[in-house]
């Protein structure tokens, strides 16, 4: 009940501080914007429920090997609610491209585009967090949902491109070992490095690539019932909106851009206490996020 009132109280803040700033002529509509479009989790709604989330990756080529990668998301809820909010990240071959977001006050239903380009032949992975706020009288809660997708395209100056999500040929085949090799080893180093460098012994922990999350929504992981599993999840992208989305700010100030980091790498503790977000920015810098599991 407190953090409802705090929390309307901000946003009646900042709405009457946008009114009085656009009376004096001053455009004020990003600032209020960054204060409805951060991800909050709150308990997860009984009332309200994601009838769809979907992601999609396909690519249009002019017949060269430079081609457009197009991803699309689309996410509807059973009715319309205070806050919708969609994050969709882009990797390529476990690194962080592209990123986008669409959000709407009272709305159902949310789409968004991107469009990136593209050379050479590649695995692209697109992760997407589907999130609804709900305002009762009383109480703030969320409801969510992940959706995924992955596509693998082929394409070299002197071959015709070929896109495809399992291979059908022996071409494809040779490709997707080849592409698949060179991930795995960004993987094993990523995890690797991050181990030896923050002393996590990897017995205690489930480690999971971001883009290999959305199954885990609704089966959960062993230990963990699922109620308490998708609190984990809220938090996570709340967490994962604030310091990866939208850059990670060290203890300096600093805020770095993320794109061109890694895929983060997600490390929950077996026994429940605790998850760590593990990634490597641009600079070759390892970066953590620390987040406690409420039990």
């Amino acid at each position: 009940m407190k953090e409802f009132a705090l929390y309307q109280r901000i946003r009646l803040f900042s709405f009457i501080f946008l009114l009085l700033l656009s009376y004096f002529g001053i455009k004020a509509y990003d600032q209020l914007s960054t204060d409805l479009e951060a991800i909050k989790y709150f308990p997860i709604s009984s009332d309200l429920s994601f009838e769809s989330g979907n992601s999609q990756i396909f690519v249009s080529s002019d017949g060269t090997n430079q081609y457009d990668v197009i991803i699309q998301a689309v996410s509807q809820t059973s009715s319309k609610t205070a806050v919708r909010h969609d994050i969709l990240l882009l990797f390529q071959d476990g690194i962080l491209i592209g990123k986008s977001d669409e959000w709407n006050e009272d709305a159902d239903q949310l789409q968004q585009q991107m469009v990136m380009k593209g050379r050479n032949s590649h695995l692209f992975e697109v992760i997407s967090y589907h999130h609804a706020e709900i305002h009762s009288e009383n109480e703030l809660t969320t409801q969510q949902m992940m959706s995924d997708d992955y596509l693998y395209v082929s394409s070299t100056p002197w071959d015709d491109l070929e896109q495809f999500t399992f291979p059908a040929s022996s071409k494809q085949k040779q490709w997707k070992t080849i592409i698949d090799n060179g991930y795995k080893q960004l993987l094993n180093f990523e995890i690797e490095q991050g181990i030896k460098q923050y002393g996590l012994p990897p017995s205690e922990y489930y480690i999971i690539p971001l883009t290999r999350l959305a199954p885990y929504d609704q089966k959960g992981l062993p230990g963990f019932d699922i109620s308490t599993f998708r609190e984990v999840i809220g938090k996570l992208w709340e967490n994962l909106y604030r310091h990866y989305y939208m850059g990670f700010t060290t203890k300096e100030g600093k805020t770095i851009d993320t794109t061109g980091s890694t895929v983060p790498m997600i490390y929950i503790e077996k026994k429940g206490t605790h998850l760590i977000v593990l990634f490597r920015t641009k600079d070759g810098n390892f970066h953590q996020i620390f987040q406690k599991i409420s039990g």
